[in-house]
C-alpha cells in the first residue's frame, strides 16, 4: 500500500529506512444480570443425535494476488434474481498468514467478512448503543456471573437441512476453546474461561465459566467463538463448510477465491437480497483498486487512502468508514536506563503531538483524532478528559529540558502497518522542536498482531527499551486486557499497573450496558493518560470502494456483528 501523496508536501524531514518483505499475522463482555433477551420463536424442529468432532486442519495461505486477475472463478451456482445479483468482493483473506472457512479456526478480523455470511451469530450488537439483539438464539439469560443460558431458535437450520441443536453448539464452542488453547486460532482469549457447555435439551444449553465473566459472556455471544457448525463436522469444514447463515458454500479454488449462494431456508431469508457472494483473494490497495476499475470485482474491502482519489470518477464510489475498534496508537517500553522510563519524556510527547495533523497527513483528514479508546458518541467516552494534553510545545520543551534533553531515539515501524514510517516522520517533525528526534526501525517480519519482531538479525535496539507504532483491532474488554495483561502479545512493553488489573477484573463482572461499566472505562482512560505507557492517536478509517451498481449500503453495514465485519446480505448488484 502506498503512502499518502500529501506527505511529501507537508514533511521537510527525510529518513532512509530499509524496507523488507513481510509475512505477518492479523488481527473480539457485567452488576446484576440484565433481563433475558428474547426473539420471536418459530415452529419447533426435531434434533439429531449429538456427535463430537475433532478440530479441522488449517489451510496454508498462499500470497494474495497483487494484480487484478484476468478472469474470476465461477460465480456461485444460484441464478441471479432481478434485483439481487452476485457480489464479487476483493479481500486479502490470507493476510493473517493462513485462511480457513472453519469458524473453529478463526484466523483474524478479515475472516469476519465471510464467516458471518456463512454463520449466523447467536446475538447481534449495535456497538455504539450497546443494544444486544438475539439472532440465531431465540433468547439468552445471564443466570449468574458464572453461567449463561442460551436457547436456540426453533427454525434454525444448517445448510444441509439439519436443525441446529444444543449438541452442535456444545461441540463447536468447546472445539473453538480447545483450538485457542493450542494456538490454532485467533479468537478472544477469554474463551479459555469456559469450563464446560452443558446441554439442557435440544435447543437450550448452559455455558459455565470458571470465574465471574458477565462482560465476556456478551463478547462471546456476538463473536466468532460461538458460531456453530455441525457436531460431526470434521476437516472438510475447512474448504467445504456447513454453516447456519444467510449464505451457503458453493465453490472453492485454493488460494484464489470461494463463492457462496443464498440459503433459501435461512430463518431471516426475507431480509437477504443478494443471490450470492464471491470472494477473490487480492492484496489491499492497488490490486483491489485495479480489479474494481477493471470490472473484476464489485466491492474493494481495503483500497487504502489512495483509493479516495483513484475511485473518484463516474461509476465508482470511494468511502472512508470509521468503526469503534480501529485505532492507531504508540506504546512505550520503560526498561530501566532507557529513554521512555522517564515519565517527564512521556508527558512531553503528549503535549508535543498534533493529532489533527496526523489524521490530515495519514488519512487525508478522514479519521478522528483522539486520545481515548472510544469514539465521541460511545457511552464509554469521557468528555471530562478532553483537553488533558492540549498542544503546547513550550510545555513539552520545558519537560524535555527538565529530563536532561534534547534526545534522539528509535521507534519500531511494523511493516504490516503501512503508515508506520510516515507517522514516525511526522512525529519527528512535531517532537523535534521540543528536543526529541526519532529514527525509524522497520520491523520486517512480525508474528501475532504485528508486535513481536522475528527478524533474522538481532534488533539494533532491545525490544523492551524502545517504542512502537501499533494498530488496535480488538473490541470490548479485550481492548484493555491486551494492553495490560502480563504475557499478552500486545503488551510487548510488559506494562503493569495493579489498579488497571483491578479495573479489568471489575469490568469482567459488569454488564456492558451497566453505568458502572462506563465509570470503570473512564477510570482506565484516566490512568492511561496519567501513565502514558500507551498513547492513543487517532480513530483509524477503513478505505473501501465499490461500483455504482451496488446499492442498499448503510453505514451500520460496516460495523457488523463484531464491529469489524461487513454485512452484505441486504445489498444488491445492478
Amino acid at each position: 500500500m502506498h503512502r499518502s501523496k500529501r506527505l511529501s508536501a507537508i514533511l521537510s524531514i527525510f529518513l532512509t529506512v530499509a524496507m523488507f518483505a513481510s509475512a505477518c499475522g492479523s488481527d473480539n463482555e457485567g452488576t446484576a444480570a440484565p433481563a433475558a433477551a428474547t426473539a420471536a420463536p418459530a415452529a419447533t424442529t426435531a434434533a439429531p443425535a449429538a456427535t463430537t468432532a475433532a478440530p479441522a486442519a488449517t489451510t496454508a495461505a498462499p500470497a494474495a494476488t497483487t494484480a487484478a486477475p484476468a478472469a474470476t472463478t465461477a460465480a456461485p451456482a444460484a441464478a441471479p434474481s432481478e434485483e439481487g445479483g452476485t457480489l464479487r468482493v476483493g479481500l486479502n483473506f490470507a493476510r493473517s498468514g493462513r485462511y480457513t472457512l472453519d469458524q473453529r479456526l478463526y484466523a483474524g478480523n478479515n475472516h469476519s467478512f465471510f464467516l458471518y455470511m456463512l454463520h449466523a451469530p447467536l446475538v447481534r450488537v449495535n456497538p455504539l448503543t450497546l443494544e444486544y439483539t438475539p439472532y440465531l438464539a431465540e433468547s439468552y439469560e445471564v443466570v449468574n456471573p458464572q453461567q449463561l443460558s442460551v436457547t436456540l431458535r426453533s427454525d434454525a437450520l444448517f445448510h444441509d437441512g439439519r436443525p441446529v441443536t444444543s449438541a452442535d453448539a456444545k461441540a463447536s464452542i468447546e472445539a473453538t476453546r480447545d483450538n485457542e488453547a493450542a494456538d490454532l486460532n485467533n479468537v478472544n482469549g477469554a474463551i479459555a474461561g469456559i469450563e464446560s457447555v452443558e446441554v439442557v435439551d435440544d435447543r437450550t444449553f448452559l455455558i459455565n465459566f470458571s470465574a465471574p465473566s458477565i462482560l465476556t459472556m456478551f463478547e462471546l455471544l456476538v463473536g466468532p467463538e460461538t458460531l456453530i457448525s455441525p457436531a460431526d463436522a470434521g476437516a472438510e469444514q475447512d474448504t467445504a463448510p456447513v454453516g447456519t447463515g444467510p449464505f451457503k458454500f458453493a465453490s472453492y479454488e485454493e488460494g484464489q477465491s470461494f463463492g457462496f449462494e443464498k440459503f433459501e431456508e435461512f430463518f431471516d431469508s426475507d431480509n437477504v437480497t443478494l443471490d450470492g457472494i464471491e470472494y477473490i483473494n487480492l492484496e489491499e490497495g492497488t490490486a483491489q483498486i485495479t480489479a474494481l476499475l477493471g470490472g473484476d470485482i464489485d466491492f474493494a474491502s481495503d483500497t487504502g487512502v489512495e483509493g479516495m482519489t483513484a475511485l473518484d470518477r463516474d461509476g465508482f464510489v470511494p468511502s472512508a468508514l470509521t468503526d469503534s475498534i480501529r485505532y492507531l496508537y504508540l506504546t512505550f517500553c520503560a526498561a530501566d536506563g532507557y529513554l521512555w522510563s522517564d515519565p517527564l519524556i512521556r508527558h512531553a510527547v503528549m503535549y508535543a503531538t498534533d493529532r489533527q495533523q496526523i489524521v490530515d497527513v495519514l488519512y487525508d483528514g478522514l479519521g478522528s483524532p483522539t486520545d481515548q479508546w472510544f469514539p465521541v458518541e460511545h457511552p464509554y467516552y469521557d468528555q471530562s478528559l478532553v483537553g488533558t494534553y492540549d498542544l503546547d510545545i513550550d510545555k513539552a520543551t520545558a519537560l524535555i529540558e527538565e529530563a536532561g534533553g534534547p534526545f534522539t531515539d528509535k521507534m519500531w515501524a511494523p511493516n504490516p502497518i503501512p503508515e508506520a514510517v510516515d507517522l514516525i516522520l511526522l512525529l519527528n517533525q512535531q517532537w523535534g522542536p521540543a528536543g526529541l528526534n526519532l529514527d525509524a526501525l522497520v520491523a520486517a517480519d512480525l508474528v501475532g498482531d504485528a508486535l513481536l519482531p522475528s527478524i533474522a538479525q538481532p534488533p539494533t535496539l532491545p525490544f523492551d527499551a524502545g517504542s512502537m507504532v501499533i494498530e488496535n483491532t480488538r473490541s470490548g474488554l479485550q481492548r484493555l486486557l491486551r494492553q495490560i495483561k502480563a504475557g499478552s502479545i500486545v503488551n510487548s512493553c510488559t506494562y503493569q499497573n495493579p489498579e488497571m488489573d483491578e479495573i479489568a477484573a471489575e469490568l469482567a463482572a459488569t454488564a456492558p450496558d451497566d453505568p458502572k461499566a462506563a465509570a470503570l472505562w473512564h477510570r482506565a482512560d484516566k490512568i492511561l493518560l496519567e501513565d502514558v505507557m500507551i498513547m492513543v492517536l487517532a480513530q483509524k478509517p477503513s478505505f473501501v470502494g465499490y461500483s455504482a451498481g451496488v446499492s442498499g449500503i448503510e453505514a451500520d453495514d460496516f460495523r457488523g456483528a463484531t464491529e469489524g465485519s461487513f454485512q452484505f446480505q441486504d445489498w444488491t448488484v445492478g
